[in-house]
Protein backbone atom coordinates (compact mmCIF):
# COMPACT_ATOMS: atom_id res chain seq x y z
CA UNK A 1 0.00 0.00 0.00
CA UNK A 2 0.91 3.65 -0.14
CA UNK A 3 0.06 6.81 1.77
CA UNK A 4 0.49 10.18 0.09
CA UNK A 5 -0.48 13.72 1.01
CA UNK A 6 -0.56 17.04 -0.82
CA UNK A 7 -1.06 20.47 0.74
CA UNK A 8 -1.44 23.83 -0.98
CA UNK A 9 -0.10 26.87 0.84
CA UNK A 10 -0.07 30.59 0.21
CA UNK A 11 3.21 30.42 -1.69
CA UNK A 12 3.42 26.91 -3.10
CA UNK A 13 2.76 23.20 -2.71
CA UNK A 14 4.10 20.36 -0.55
CA UNK A 15 3.81 16.72 -1.66
CA UNK A 16 4.67 13.81 0.61
CA UNK A 17 4.78 10.02 0.34
CA UNK A 18 5.95 6.97 2.21
CA UNK A 19 8.54 4.81 0.44
CA UNK A 20 7.12 1.30 0.81
CA UNK A 21 6.24 -0.28 -2.51
CA UNK A 22 5.16 -3.82 -3.22
CA UNK A 23 6.69 -5.15 -6.42
CA UNK A 24 4.27 -7.33 -8.38
CA UNK A 25 5.81 -10.39 -9.99
CA UNK A 26 4.21 -11.96 -13.07
CA UNK A 27 4.76 -15.69 -13.31
CA UNK A 28 2.29 -16.74 -15.97
CA UNK A 29 0.01 -15.46 -18.70
CA UNK A 30 -2.87 -15.05 -16.26
CA UNK A 31 -1.28 -11.95 -14.69
CA UNK A 32 0.29 -10.85 -11.45
CA UNK A 33 0.42 -13.41 -8.66
CA UNK A 34 3.16 -12.47 -6.20
CA UNK A 35 4.04 -9.48 -4.03
CA UNK A 36 7.62 -8.70 -3.07
CA UNK A 37 8.05 -5.95 -0.43
CA UNK A 38 10.31 -3.18 -1.65
CA UNK A 39 11.23 0.47 -1.32
CA UNK A 40 11.03 3.21 -3.94
CA UNK A 41 10.61 6.93 -4.50
CA UNK A 42 6.95 7.50 -5.35
CA UNK A 43 7.26 11.20 -6.14
CA UNK A 44 8.74 11.66 -9.63
CA UNK A 45 9.82 14.72 -11.61
CA UNK A 46 9.17 15.42 -15.28
CA UNK A 47 12.32 15.62 -17.44
CA UNK A 48 12.15 19.44 -17.42
CA UNK A 49 11.39 19.41 -13.65
CA UNK A 50 8.25 21.49 -14.17
CA UNK A 51 5.85 18.75 -13.03
CA UNK A 52 5.87 16.30 -10.12
CA UNK A 53 3.71 13.16 -9.95
CA UNK A 54 2.81 10.98 -6.99
CA UNK A 55 1.10 7.61 -7.40
CA UNK A 56 -0.76 5.06 -5.29
CA UNK A 57 -2.61 1.91 -6.30
CA UNK A 58 -2.00 -1.26 -8.26
CA UNK A 59 0.87 -2.52 -10.41
CA UNK A 60 0.01 -0.35 -13.42
CA UNK A 61 -0.25 3.00 -11.62
CA UNK A 62 3.50 3.70 -11.68
CA UNK A 63 3.75 3.19 -15.47
CA UNK A 64 0.69 5.46 -15.80
CA UNK A 65 2.29 8.19 -13.66
CA UNK A 66 5.63 7.96 -15.47
CA UNK A 67 3.95 8.16 -18.84
CA UNK A 68 1.84 11.11 -17.68
CA UNK A 69 4.78 13.10 -16.33
CA UNK A 70 6.64 12.61 -19.62
CA UNK A 71 3.91 14.22 -21.70
CA UNK A 72 4.35 17.66 -23.23
CA UNK A 73 3.27 20.79 -21.38
CA UNK A 74 0.49 21.25 -23.92
CA UNK A 75 -0.83 17.74 -23.23
CA UNK A 76 -0.84 18.45 -19.48
CA UNK A 77 -2.50 21.87 -19.76
CA UNK A 78 -5.86 22.37 -18.09
CA UNK A 79 -7.55 22.33 -21.49
CA UNK A 80 -5.96 19.03 -22.58
CA UNK A 81 -5.34 17.10 -19.35
CA UNK A 82 -8.67 15.24 -19.29
CA UNK A 83 -8.21 13.92 -22.83
CA UNK A 84 -4.55 13.02 -22.15
CA UNK A 85 -5.57 11.08 -19.05
CA UNK A 86 -8.29 9.12 -20.89
CA UNK A 87 -5.84 8.17 -23.63
CA UNK A 88 -3.28 6.85 -21.11
CA UNK A 89 -6.02 5.21 -19.03
CA UNK A 90 -6.88 2.99 -22.01
CA UNK A 91 -3.27 2.44 -23.10
CA UNK A 92 -2.21 1.44 -19.55
CA UNK A 93 -5.36 -0.08 -18.03
CA UNK A 94 -5.89 -0.54 -14.27
CA UNK A 95 -5.30 -3.92 -12.64
CA UNK A 96 -8.32 -5.76 -11.28
CA UNK A 97 -10.48 -3.88 -8.80
CA UNK A 98 -7.61 -1.80 -7.40
CA UNK A 99 -8.19 1.95 -7.29
CA UNK A 100 -5.35 4.06 -8.69
CA UNK A 101 -4.72 7.68 -7.76
CA UNK A 102 -2.15 9.98 -9.34
CA UNK A 103 -1.23 13.43 -8.03
CA UNK A 104 -0.02 15.90 -10.65
CA UNK A 105 1.44 19.28 -9.67
CA UNK A 106 2.64 21.99 -12.06
CA UNK A 107 5.27 24.55 -11.03
CA UNK A 108 3.35 27.22 -12.97
CA UNK A 109 0.13 26.55 -11.03
CA UNK A 110 1.13 26.86 -7.36
CA UNK A 111 -2.46 27.09 -6.15
CA UNK A 112 -3.73 23.62 -7.07
CA UNK A 113 -2.89 19.93 -7.47
CA UNK A 114 -4.68 17.74 -10.01
CA UNK A 115 -5.81 14.29 -8.89
CA UNK A 116 -6.48 11.48 -11.35
CA UNK A 117 -8.62 8.62 -10.00
CA UNK A 118 -9.48 5.44 -11.83
CA UNK A 119 -10.62 1.87 -11.35
CA UNK A 120 -12.48 -0.32 -13.83
CA UNK A 121 -14.71 2.50 -15.08
CA UNK A 122 -14.49 3.54 -18.71
CA UNK A 123 -13.33 7.04 -17.78
CA UNK A 124 -10.81 8.27 -15.23
CA UNK A 125 -11.75 11.36 -13.22
CA UNK A 126 -9.64 14.51 -13.02
CA UNK A 127 -10.20 16.84 -10.04
CA UNK A 128 -8.48 20.04 -8.98
CA UNK A 129 -7.57 20.26 -5.28
CA UNK A 130 -6.90 23.68 -3.75
CA UNK A 131 -6.55 22.81 -0.05
CA UNK A 132 -5.21 19.35 0.81
CA UNK A 133 -5.74 15.68 0.01
CA UNK A 134 -4.53 12.28 1.21
CA UNK A 135 -4.46 9.29 -1.15
CA UNK A 136 -3.68 5.60 -1.05
CA UNK A 137 -4.34 3.86 2.25
CA UNK A 138 -6.87 6.34 3.61
CA UNK A 139 -8.04 4.02 6.37
CA UNK A 140 -5.32 5.28 8.73
CA UNK A 141 -6.44 7.91 11.28
CA UNK A 142 -3.37 10.05 10.45
CA UNK A 143 -5.30 11.77 7.65
CA UNK A 144 -7.40 13.56 10.26
CA UNK A 145 -4.34 15.62 11.21
CA UNK A 146 -4.68 17.35 7.84
CA UNK A 147 -8.42 17.72 8.34
CA UNK A 148 -8.03 19.44 11.70
CA UNK A 149 -4.78 21.38 11.36
CA UNK A 150 -4.32 22.40 7.72
CA UNK A 151 -4.64 26.11 7.10
CA UNK A 152 -3.71 28.40 4.23
CA UNK A 153 -0.16 29.19 5.30
CA UNK A 154 3.32 29.42 3.76
CA UNK A 155 4.70 26.04 2.71
CA UNK A 156 7.45 26.32 5.33
CA UNK A 157 4.71 26.14 7.98
CA UNK A 158 2.95 23.20 6.29
CA UNK A 159 6.03 20.96 6.05
CA UNK A 160 5.97 19.96 9.75
CA UNK A 161 2.27 19.05 9.45
CA UNK A 162 2.97 16.84 6.42
CA UNK A 163 5.90 15.14 8.12
CA UNK A 164 3.82 14.50 11.26
CA UNK A 165 0.97 13.12 9.14
CA UNK A 166 3.33 10.81 7.24
CA UNK A 167 5.01 9.69 10.47
CA UNK A 168 1.68 8.76 12.06
CA UNK A 169 0.52 6.98 8.88
CA UNK A 170 3.71 4.91 8.86
CA UNK A 171 3.21 3.96 12.52
CA UNK A 172 -0.49 3.19 12.12
CA UNK A 173 -0.01 1.22 8.92
CA UNK A 174 3.14 -0.70 9.77
CA UNK A 175 3.50 -3.58 7.37
CA UNK A 176 1.76 -1.75 4.53
CA UNK A 177 2.99 1.87 4.89
CA UNK A 178 6.53 2.92 5.78
CA UNK A 179 10.13 2.36 4.74
CA UNK A 180 10.78 6.08 5.24
CA UNK A 181 9.16 9.12 3.66
CA UNK A 182 9.87 11.73 0.99
CA UNK A 183 8.63 15.27 0.48
CA UNK A 184 8.91 17.68 -2.45
CA UNK A 185 8.32 21.42 -2.08
CA UNK A 186 7.26 23.92 -4.73
CA UNK A 187 8.32 27.46 -3.84
CA UNK A 188 8.76 30.51 -6.06
CA UNK A 189 7.52 28.31 -8.95
CA UNK A 190 10.54 26.01 -8.62
CA UNK A 191 10.50 22.42 -7.44
CA UNK A 192 13.07 21.82 -4.73
CA UNK A 193 15.12 18.61 -4.57
CA UNK A 194 13.40 15.64 -2.98
CA UNK A 195 13.97 15.38 0.79
CA UNK A 196 14.03 11.96 2.48
CA UNK A 197 13.37 11.15 6.15
CA UNK A 198 13.54 8.03 8.30
CA UNK A 199 10.46 7.00 10.25
CA UNK A 200 12.34 6.29 13.47
CA UNK A 201 14.67 8.88 14.90
CA UNK A 202 15.57 12.30 13.62
CA UNK A 203 13.20 15.14 12.78
CA UNK A 204 9.99 13.16 12.32
CA UNK A 205 10.16 11.40 15.67
CA UNK A 206 11.09 14.69 17.34
CA UNK A 207 8.00 16.30 15.81
CA UNK A 208 5.86 13.49 17.20
CA UNK A 209 7.25 13.88 20.71
CA UNK A 210 6.63 17.64 20.60
CA UNK A 211 3.06 17.08 19.40
CA UNK A 212 2.45 14.41 22.02
CA UNK A 213 3.82 16.61 24.81
CA UNK A 214 1.66 19.58 23.77
CA UNK A 215 -1.55 17.56 23.46
CA UNK A 216 -0.98 15.76 26.76
CA UNK A 217 -0.34 19.02 28.59
CA UNK A 218 -3.54 20.48 27.14
CA UNK A 219 -5.89 17.51 27.43
CA UNK A 220 -4.51 15.55 30.39
CA UNK A 221 -3.99 18.28 32.93
CA UNK A 222 -4.14 17.03 36.55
Amino acid sequence: MTFQVAAIGTDGIVLGSDRRQNIYSSRDSDGWDALIPGEAEKLIYSPDREFVCGFAGGPTVEPLARSLVNQSREALSRESLFHTVQKLHHEIPPFGQVRDTVLLADCRIPGAVQTIDRSTAALATVTSVTRWITTGSNAVPARFLMHHFWRKAPVSELVPLLLLTLYCACKEGEGSIGQGMDIVILKDQNWQPLESYDVDGGKTEELWHQFEKCTHSLLLRP
